[in-house]
């Protein structure tokens, strides 16, 4: 009965194994192969595994015949006549062209597994890879929830009289943002000042560093504090005679 891996794979040792072969030998070869790549459903697998153990077969038939040859032959080849040293040279050709055979079709199924094995691979990474920049993109979006949850917004609107005095008003206040503070379910995080200068910035403000043209345009400038910062900021600034707003560099360095 023929070996039904091999018939599964359309390897059947009728067209591949020539009389005087052992049809069970040849299906053992076979197994050997398809166990060891384990081509499952991959026609072309299957197809590369096919061809090399058909080489394989081809290759023991050749050493065999070699041998039978050289086995007929006289035991010393220095008594060998011409026709009996051709006839050796061309069943040692056979053998040869069998072994390249053999190590091409080797070569190729080794070659594509490994192109396998590295798509593979490359796959793995890749969804590794998402899922990492999914989990990290999750856990950004949690953060700026959270911080924009507990962010404080305050306007200040900074005008110049006609005589140059200079006016800073808060919206909301800082008595009532503080009072926002304390009905949150935590203490902010941030408070966000933006600092609205309708004329331009006044030199009440030089600490912003302005160039000549925003001395003279409107302008709108972010200042981004933690809240305990801001507290600490608000009280020194309480004590600032014009009630203008301060740099944050009296408290780290920056607007």
């Amino acid at each position: 009965m023929p070996n039904l891996n091999a018939l599964k794979h359309g390897l059947r040792s009728e067209t591949a194994v020539l009389p005087g072969e052992n049809p069970a030998e040849f299906d053992a070869l076979v197994d050997g192969w398809f166990s060891h790549y384990k081509t499952g459903d991959d026609e072309i697998a299957s197809a590369l595994v096919t061809e090399l153990a058909r080489a394989h077969w081809s290759l023991k038939r050749a050493v065999k015949r070699v041998e039978e040859v050289e086995g007929s032959l006289p035991g010393d080849a220095a008594h060998w006549t011409d026709d009996q040293q051709k006839r050796f040279s061309t069943f040692l050709r056979y053998r040869t062209a069998a072994e390249r055979s053999f190590l091409r079709f080797y070569k190729e199924v080794e070659a594509y597994y490994d192109k396998q094995f590295k798509k593979e691979q490359a796959r793995e990474r890749a969804f590794a890879r998402m899922a990492a920049i999914e989990a990290r993109f999750l856990r950004e979006l949690e953060r700026r929830k959270i911080v924009q949850d507990y962010t404080l917004v305050q306007h200040a609107d900074i005008t110049v009289a006609t005589d140059g005095s200079c006016t800073t008003t808060c919206v909301p206040s800082n008595e009532r943002l503080i009072d926002r503070a304390a009905g949150m379910k935590s203490q902010p995080i941030l408070v966000i000042r933006y600092l609205h200068f309708d004329n331009g910035i006044p030199p009440a403000y030089s600490w912003l560093a302005p160039n000549h043209v925003q001395k003279e345009t409107g302008q709108i400038c972010k200042q981004t504090l933690e809240y305990q910062d801001w507290l600490e900021l608000i009280r020194q600034e309480q004590a600032n005679p014009g009630g203008h707003l301060q740099p944050r560099s009296r408290l780290d360095g920056g607007l």
